[in-house]
């Protein structure tokens, strides 16, 4: 008997799960998903970005917005892991 046929997409991240491979599209997708999450103020005010082993390194060129995210670090975990439809980001530093 055999198997369904996958789509592209599910081919692709089956084969990422399977060899392990999944780190660097993770980040890249965590990392893109900023400004469309957090909008392009907040965007624009982010001097550097990134992730790694489930934390997100976000860095601000103002002193108000890094204050602010400080206090919201749990609801931007949450609107970055709805936005990409499952839990990758298990944590925020913010510098």
């Amino acid at each position: 008997m055999s198997e369904d046929p996958l789509n592209i997409g599910d081919a692709i991240n089956q084969y990422i799960k399977k060899t392990g491979k999944s780190a660097g599209f993770e980040s890249a997708e965590v990392i893109n998903a900023w400004p469309e999450v957090m909008g392009e103020a907040i965007a624009n005010r982010t001097n550097t970005i990134y992730f790694r082993k489930g934390t997100l390194y976000v860095y601000f060129n103002s002193a108000p917005l890094k204050n602010e995210m400080l206090f919201s670090r749990e609801k931007v975990v949450r609107n970055m892991n709805e936005y990409l439809g499952e839990t990758v980001v298990m944590n925020i530093v913010i510098g």
